[in-house]
Formats: C-alpha cells, structure tokens, sequence
C-alpha cells in the first residue's frame, strides 16, 4: 500500500512540472515604471527653510514615458522639478534620462519632520527632512560702548516655537520688557508669537576687552558681545 502512495505521490509531482508550472514566477516590471530611485534624508536643516533633495535620474522605463506626482500631509509646499526646470507640484511626465529633485519647506517646530512623496510610474519613494534639535536664537549680537557702561541689546526676536522654555543668562541679563524686570536668575516663560527678549550687559572696565552674553531659551542658544572703547 505504502508503494501506492509513493507512486502517487511520484506522479502528481510529475503531472505538475509538465503542466509548467511556475512556483517561482520572474518578476516583470511593468512598462511605465522606472528603476527604484532614492531621495537621501537630510537632517539638521533650519527652522521653515526651503530644503532641496538631491537629484535622481529616470531610468529603465519602456515605455516613452510616464506620469510623475507628489504629495505630501504637512502642507509644506512640495513641488519637483524636471531637468532644472522651474519647481512645480502639477502633475507631469517623464522620459528615461530626465532628472528630478525635490523641494519642500521644512518644519516650522523643531526637531519636526516633513515627508514629501514623489511617485514614478507606480513607484513612490520618500523625500524627508528633520530639524535640527538646536538652533541658534538669533543672529550674534556685537556691541561697542564707554568702559564699565551698561549696554542694551533692544528687542531681540527668538527663532523657536512660541511656548513655554527655560531661560538662562551667562555674564549679563535678559527681560521681557524693554525697560524694567532684568534678571540674571533662570526662570520659565512663556513666549507669544513673536518671541522676543531683551538682553543687558556691562562693557569691560579696560579698553579692547569683550564681555559675551549667553543667553539659553530650551536647548537653543544666542550670544551678544560688547566690547569697550
């Protein structure tokens, strides 16, 4: 009986290859799809700045060309362009040998991530940018003034997210107001939009030397230097 299984056995395997059948079916890359492509990750861009994506090259396409699309869930204005050509979001077409990059607004929080999807033919791949956890506050602050003087920085307009940070100062003061309330002591504030601050420090009593103010909102930090005269 046993004999009567194997030889049963033996001719079903037999019966299906010479059916041809295909237990490893090749794949066929339909005519309108290109080669995979890739946009690299960039990391540590600024706060709301415009980032391009390196460029890639259609190719391996069959047919003459095909449709080319992109999207994203942010709302960050994310647009390619064909060849160098001007930045566009409509979709389009493309042919084996045009080039394409990316270009969207980073986020406006930081550390945020903004994903762009581009979709080829029928295959999408991903254009991602992330904030760097530390940005600079603002742009260094350079001051000159009479030795021992009191010196002012007037408003200064922090670049972080409105919200609730830890403030510290080294060698000076800050405030929220224009005139009154400075203090070296480190504190919670809440910042409205715009953010704003004031800084205070004190010209060096000897001619030729600097004093640098550093003043630390979160993990973000900016300077302001006075130097006497």
């Amino acid at each position: 009986m046993k004999y009567c299984r194997f030889f049963l056995i033996f001719l079903l395997l037999a019966l299906t290859a010479g059916c041809g059948a295909d237990w490893f079916p090749e794949y066929h890359q339909s005519p309108t799809d290109p080669n995979v492509f890739s946009f690299d990750t960039q990391t540590n861009v600024a706060l709301g700045s415009v980032v391009k994506s390196n460029t890639i090259t259609v190719q391996g396409l069959k047919a003459a060309s095909t449709t080319i699309t992109i999207s994203d869930t942010t709302g960050s204005g994310s647009q390619y362009s064909i060849n160098g050509g001007a930045f566009t979001s409509a979709n389009g077409t493309v042919k084996n040998g045009d080039t394409v990059t990316v270009q969207h607004t980073a986020s406006s929080t930081v550390g945020g991530v903004v994903v762009t999807t581009v979709t080829i033919g029928n295959i999408a791949e991903t254009f991602t940018s992330i904030v760097s956890n530390v940005q600079p506050l603002f742009s260094p602050i350079t001051k000159q003034a009479a030795a021992g003087k009191d010196v002012d920085s007037g408003l200064v307009t922090l670049n972080i997210t409105p919200g609730s940070y830890v403030v510290s100062i080294t060698n000076g003061l800050f405030s929220t107001n224009a005139t009154t309330g400075f203090t070296a002591i480190s504190q919670s504030i809440t910042f409205s939009s715009p953010a704003v601050i004031y800084l205070r420090n004190t010209a060096p009593s000897t001619v030729g030397q600097s004093v640098v103010t550093t003043l630390t909102v979160g993990n973000q930090t900016g300077t302001m230097t006075t130097t006497a005269q």
